[in-house]
């Protein structure tokens, strides 16, 4: 095992089955992966969730010194710590059944049955022997507790920017917070004490609601089980696509306004321009998802510098398709700057009071340099964070 802590006193966070060179027969490969020694992890997982309450486990390895098969805890979490499993390692303890019982009638039919593939990453050391810096420098990242105790890496370069993130969350109206059954942060609605109509899910919610469009949904039971979990799942995914669209474009942007040496003019997702969401759409759909040529003359006058995008980011998606788009949330509605709001007055303190929504959205992405390739410059969101940030939302 390899604890959380130096001192081997706290939670262990990585677990590791070792086997003998010559058991091959018990080593799990990557075309059978389902034996023993995958089903020797599947014991100490549960363990230590049931019996030593651990929420802390990051990785799971088995090695026979030479070939690594290393899970995320993500995954054995998802596909291992379910009900049945959790009764069956329960019934073993109670009824003092031998672990070899529990491997052969719990531990492999349940692996066996996994509709989803065992996901590993897998490598032999002993294709390292003659390896060249390069890839020694990738064995070491993957072996370094940056990777296996999921510690916060130093000056990377891909570190989430914490103040953009935290306001993007607000903007949305959802939040990181633990889990009500664990030390895990979890990605969730705003309590409701807490929501603002304005937020683009309570906004989102509500024309749900109102269009009563869960009745068009197929499959609802994939949103949850219950009408608040269907509503909230569904909204989130609807905004998921729509900040996608955004995120993406404040690179366009940026990129477009350095190609040509700093001209403004090429600046287009800004609250003057984009006064509404009816005008967000437009350019969704009527701009960035046609040429040139096929553009209405109001539209070219507007948006004459923007170029065509032959991406399906802008085509409509299926459950936009079922529900609605953008245009159809309510722009009238406002939301409170987020308390640590990066815009500032002319004292330079935080912005407070109410505001548009929509304003609030584009002048926060304003006040980040999307364009720029210097770290040190004053608010840069840094090379590699800028495609982070695009997918943000896609850690569920």
């Amino acid at each position: 095992m390899i604890y959380n802590d130096p001192t081997g006193k706290g939670k262990v966070a990585v677990i590791i089955e070792v086997k003998r060179t010559s058991a091959k027969t018990e080593m799990m490969t990557e075309t059978e992966p389902n034996a023993k020694a995958l089903h020797e992890l599947v014991l100490y997982y549960l363990r230590e969730r049931l019996d030593n309450n651990n929420h802390e486990i990051k990785h799971l390895i088995a090695t026979n010194c030479y070939e690594w098969f290393i899970f995320d805890e993500r995954w054995f979490n998802e596909n291992i710590f379910t009900t049945e499993l959790q009764k069956a390692y329960k019934d073993r303890v109670l009824l003092k059944h031998n672990t070899d019982e529990f491997y052969k009638y719990n531990a492999k039919p349940h692996l066996e049955s996994l509709e989803n593939d065992i996901k590993f990453c897998k490598f032999d050391i002993r294709d390292y022997a003659k390896a060249n810096d390069k890839k020694l420098k990738e064995l070491y990242q993957i072996l370094s507790p940056e990777h296996l105790l999921k510690q916060e890496i130093a000056n990377d370069a891909n570190k989430l920017n914490e103040p953009f993130y935290r306001e993007l969350l607000y903007l949305m109206g959802i939040e990181e917070r633990k889990a009500a059954d664990s030390n895990k942060k979890i990605i969730d609605r705003v309590i409701e004490n807490n929501r603002q109509v304005g937020s683009l899910i309570e906004n989102t919610i509500n024309k749900l609601k109102v269009n009563d469009c869960l009745a068009k949904i197929q499959n609802l039971e994939t949103f949850g089980d219950t009408e608040d979990e269907q509503l909230y799942s569904v909204a989130l995914e609807l905004c998921i696509t729509w900040l996608n669209r955004i995120l993406f474009l404040k690179l366009l942007e940026a990129q477009l306004v350095r190609y040509h040496s700093g001209d403004k003019s090429y600046k287009f997702l800004s609250y003057d321009k984009i006064s509404d969401y009816d005008e967000l759409s437009e350019l969704f759909f009527e701009v960035l998802a046609k040429p040139i040529s096929e553009r209405d003359k109001e539209v070219k006058d507007k948006f004459g510098n923007i170029p065509y995008l032959n991406s399906s980011l802008f085509v409509a998606s299926p459950l936009e398709d079922i529900t609605f788009r953008i245009s159809e949330i309510k722009d009238r509605l406002k939301i409170n700057y987020f308390a640590n709001t990066i815009l500032v007055n002319d004292n330079g303190k935080p912005i407070k009071g109410e505001v548009n929504t929509l304003k609030h959205l584009l002048a926060f992405l304003d006040a980040y340099n999307f364009g720029s390739d210097e770290e040190k410059e004053e608010n840069s969101l840094q090379k590699h964070e800028k495609l982070i940030y695009i997918w943000i939302m896609l850690f569920r």
